[in-house]
């Protein structure tokens, strides 16, 4: 299993050419989750002089990626936001100069990305790093070296489980027949993190009890399928369907915002109250969901 560790070891190790690391696998595996934590890594803040971010997603606009990414290095005032693409191109440019750097480009899924942006990322020689993540190997092959490509495999049925069960029980023991029981519910995650958190957050939602943990594992075998992704989402469908429904109904107003869009708590609330998801009682300062 790739770690951590490695991956900052791979970006600390003090080359001086600009380089392009990419972490790949397929979708929901963990790659994001795993470079996150490596961009926020002790180390490697305070390795880099400057660090940055974007979601690249298969609608990206040039604009919108320039404008992320400065956000993070930069404050950005009104005549920022009314600069031409070109002007945003080189204000990157030289607010990375001379800067050792690290920039995170999430989930690419097209090469224009990387070439509407790279003339933006100087190559001062002073070891500067641009970290991918993609679904896609082909995508980061034509920007990577073969020694710099992390890829992600699936876990293991015991790797899933271990995981699965420190989750579950962090502090306390688990019986031989719940263990039985969930050592099944751990083979139809098929080593994807995201299902085996699904089905932990179902199992947790029921008691202790081997039946009321078969009934979850009665339910996944009918939708077990060879392709992962697609079992990925089966499991998440079913996640959905044993929500009460009140969350339901507060989870799909989730459909309005667009993909990784940064979603503020005050409109979310605010469109929960219209759509009648929540409410405040009379004479209660503070705000409920209407079961």
């Amino acid at each position: 299993m790739i770690s951590r560790r490695q991956i900052v070891n791979r970006l600390t190790r003090g080359s001086l050419h600009r380089d392009a690391i990419s972490i790949v696998g397929m979708p929901r595996i963990g790659k994001t989750t795993l470079a996150n934590k490596v961009y926020d890594d002790p180390e490697i803040v305070g390795y880099y002089h400057t660090r940055a971010w974007c979601y690249v997603s298969q609608v990206y606009t040039e604009r919108d990626l320039l404008l992320e990414i400065l956000s993070h290095i930069i404050q950005l005032v009104d005549n920022i936001h009314s600069m031409e693409d070109e002007d945003l191109e080189l204000l990157l440019c030289q607010s990375l100069g001379r800067n050792q750097y690290l920039i995170f480009m999430d989930d690419m899924s097209d090469i224009g990305a990387w070439d509407d942006l790279q003339s933006s990322f100087p190559n001062d020689q002073n070891g500067s790093t641009i970290l991918i993540t993609s679904s896609l190997s082909g995508v980061v092959f034509k920007v990577t070296l073969e020694s710099n490509l992390f890829n992600l495999r699936p876990l293991s049925d015991d790797e899933t489980w271990e995981l699965q069960r420190m989750k579950i029980f962090p502090k306390q023991c688990c019986s031989e027949e719940l263990w039985e029981v969930e050592k099944d519910n751990a083979r139809n995650c098929q080593g994807l993190p995201l299902s085996f958190v699904a089905i932990a957050g179902l199992l947790k939602w029921r008691n202790m009890k081997p039946e009321s943990w078969k009934q979850i594992a009665r339910s996944l075998n009918p939708l077990i399928t060879s392709d992962p992704q697609r079992r990925c989402m089966q499991i998440l469908e079913l996640s959905y369907k044993n929500l009460p429904n009140w969350l339901k109904a507060c989870f799909l107003c989730l459909v309005v915002f667009q993909e990784d869009e940064e979603i503020s708590v005050q409109n979310l609330t605010w469109l929960w109250m219209v759509e009648g998801c929540w409410h405040k009682k009379n004479g209660d300062s503070g705000s409920n969901f209407d079961t």
